[in-house]
């Protein structure tokens, strides 16, 4: 994500630096356009702090960060060193708005190009204000089909559109069923009435019969609705199994609670994004907002078309996180770029920060910042799932045949450690780890208990270490 956010800047201020003939500035003007108050500031909070960080790495360098993109700071190489400046305006959801603040941003600030709108509706209106005035309009996430429909010369979009996510739910449908043995009954579908949820409607409308579903009620509701007592009715009245909907932020809180208020629970909601991946959706619902599925802008096969590219975090050389994502990379055939830290606090801290792609971090570490929305978990290593998160699934599960690894801790004495000293230790051990009192605190930190006798935990440590070794090979792993 964040490499994808600087390579928006840098494109923005290179077809502006063409368009204006900026080659000769010593700053290149972007505007961007995002919802900073309403319902959904705390998502423009974070798209401006993402291009803020991008422009920062730009201008100023993040040499620390491994293959990063213009991590050497120094302004951009091809316009003489010439560095960004954001300048920003806030559209509050409204697509007039929108139009006004790009006019000002043109004619008054002079920018060179514009970057946004995260409302589809908002995009619309603001880039017909760019294309009048010849002013590049770089869009990184509106998703709506038709904005990329109307011939425009000077608009331009970085994230795929909702024909093809729309499709690409209907076939997730499909893969679920024959995997799990399962039938998914009747939908319905929940959107906004503006030119994003109006337009993903009807592709739902369209596809559904198309994949052999049947769509048993269409509702729609006005964007920054104060309730949706009779929409949620509606739906609930007629008893799907499965409910697509798009909602921003705010509509997405509102109808999740709505749903409970009412009792309206159906096997699965089906998100397109928006506010159902804003961090605040986890932070203000808890435990209420389980259980939804969304889309969201990833590739699986990124890692394989873009080799070396993507890279992950560790605890250092040689760490269990380490030697786990490296046994990933052989079970997947990816190829990502490992950076270490200096232990798990450090790694994390860059994960959340968006420097790294990702990290393999003991769940202990982990939960508190997954429960508080810090970052998102994708699955666990191990076998099974864990009570600490019981409704997060292994590798297994999504998509890795048989990949596990295990961090593990065990007792260990000296070589030469008298047998029935050994015996004994081992004896009170496998007593402490067995009682009802000690397994459960493990459990509820993540822990799980296997007590074993001295020759089988011997036995479990050779195949270890033979497992391990191949590993290490071939990651050329080297102790510093």
């Amino acid at each position: 994500m964040r490499r994808t956010v600087i390579r928006a800047l840098v494109a923005a201020a290179a077809v502006a630096a063409f368009s204006a003939g900026a080659q000769a500035q010593q700053e290149i003007r972007i505007g961007v356009i995002y919802p900073l108050t309403g319902p959904a500031a705390s998502t423009g909070a974070e798209l401006k702090s993402a291009l803020e960080l991008a422009a920062d790495i730009i201008n100023n360098g993040a040499k620390s960060v491994a293959g990063l993109p213009f991590a050497n700071g120094g302004g951009l190489p091809n316009l003489k060193g010439a560095k960004i400046k954001l300048v920003f305006a806030d559209h509050q959801g409204n697509p007039q708005t929108g139009a006004s603040e790009a006019e000002r941003l043109i004619s008054q600030e002079k920018v060179v190009a514009l970057v946004g709108s995260y409302f589809s509706n908002v995009t619309a209106t603001a880039s017909q204000v760019a294309e009048r005035y010849g002013v590049p309009f770089l869009n990184p996430e509106s998703s709506s089909a038709t904005l990329t429909q109307r011939g425009f010369k000077w608009f331009f979009r970085t994230t795929p559109h909702d024909d093809l996510f729309v499709h690409n739910f209907f076939d997730f449908m499909k893969e679920l069923e024959a995997k799990k043995k399962m039938k998914i009954g009747t939908i319905a579908t929940f959107n906004e009435n503006t030119l994003w949820g109006n337009e993903t409607t009807k592709l739902e409308a369209r596809l559904a019969p198309d994949n052999g579903y049947n769509i048993v009620k269409q509702v729609t509701y006005p964007a920054k609705s104060t309730q949706l007592t009779s929409e949620v009715q509606t739906l609930k009245a007629a008893a799907p199994s499965l409910v697509m909907q798009s909602s921003y932020l705010g509509d997405a809180l509102l109808s999740m609670k709505t749903y409970k208020e009412l009792g309206f629970s159906p096997d699965m909601i089906l998100a397109n994004n928006a506010g159902f991946t804003d961090t605040e959706f986890i932070k203000t619902l808890g435990k209420d907002a389980e259980y939804v599925i969304t889309r969201e802008v990833w590739a699986l096969d990124l890692a394989k078309s873009k080799p070396g590219q993507i890279n992950y975090a560790s605890a250092g050389i040689g760490s269990g996180a380490h030697m786990n994502a490296e046994q990933f990379k052989l079970a997947t055939g990816i190829n990502v770029v490992h950076v270490p830290f200096k232990g798990t606090p450090e790694a994390l801290t860059n994960v959340i920060g968006g420097s790294v792609s990702f990290f393999f971090s003991p769940i202990t570490g982990a939960v508190t910042l997954v429960k508080g929305g810090k970052i998102t978990a994708l699955a666990v290593s191990t076998k099974e799932r864990s009570p600490v998160l019981p409704d997060l699934p292994s590798a297994t599960e999504v998509g890795v045949p048989g990949f596990e690894f295990n961090l593990w801790t065990g007792l260990l004495g000296p070589a030469k450690m008298p047998k029935d000293v050994k015996d004994k230790l081992n004896k009170e051990a496998v007593g402490i780890l067995s009682a009802p009192d000690v397994k459960e605190r493990m459990l509820t930190q993540g822990a799980t208990p296997h007590p074993m006798s001295p020759a089988q935990f011997d036995a479990f440590i050779k195949s270890e270490v033979e497992r391990l070794a191949k590993v290490v090979k071939a990651s050329g792993a080297k102790a510093d």
